[in-house]
């Protein structure tokens, strides 16, 4: 079952991802992670480089380290998490993940963008976060980390439900 949260309030602005991979190491130690469609302006030329493209494939401890030293603020873009395990081509098979077309957040029940992504995260317009995972812990560790994030599912279900 897949489990999602969004983030929509409280924060200073949304989609800095620095603070899910310092608390939560598992992010980095088990998966790889397929970045697309950013669209995020990082200071540091190496990183601007490796996102300037439709895509990037980034292991978690290469992506953790890039948020250690810049912590960024991503306007667009979906951060698809996958098990160390699975290889970018079985990945880049499917179509890449965009947050634009994401109709899948927004209607319940809620699925992943990529079909073989365990975690995902979603930046919209810098106006809010999404976050899905299959990992119910996981997900209470980000809901601890961000207590004013609300259920995905709860909120497709209101009248605030905007479809970003």
């Amino acid at each position: 079952m897949i489990k999602g949260l969004i983030l929509r309030r409280g924060e200073p602005f949304y989609s800095a991802f620095g603070k899910l991979f310092e608390n939560l190491p598992q992010l980095s130690t088990e998966y790889n992670w397929l970045i697309s469609h950013p669209q995020c302006y990082p200071q540091t030329p190496d990183f601007a480089k490796i996102l300037e493209g439709s895509y990037a494939w980034l292991t978690g401890k290469q992506l953790t380290e890039m948020l250690r030293q810049e912590d960024f603020q991503w306007i667009w873009g979906v951060l698809s998490a996958f098990p160390t395990t699975i290889s970018p081509e079985a990945v880049l098979r499917f179509p890449l993940p965009d947050g634009e077309n994401g109709a899948a957040y927004w209607n319940n029940p809620i699925a992943f963008l990529h079909p073989l992504a365990e975690v995902e995260f979603g930046a919209f317009d810098s106006s809010c976060t999404v976050f899905l995972g299959k990992s119910a812990p996981l997900m209470e560790e980000i809901s601890r980390l961000y207590p004013l994030a609300e259920d995905l599912e709860e909120y497709n279900r209101s009248e605030e439900n905007s479809g970003y």
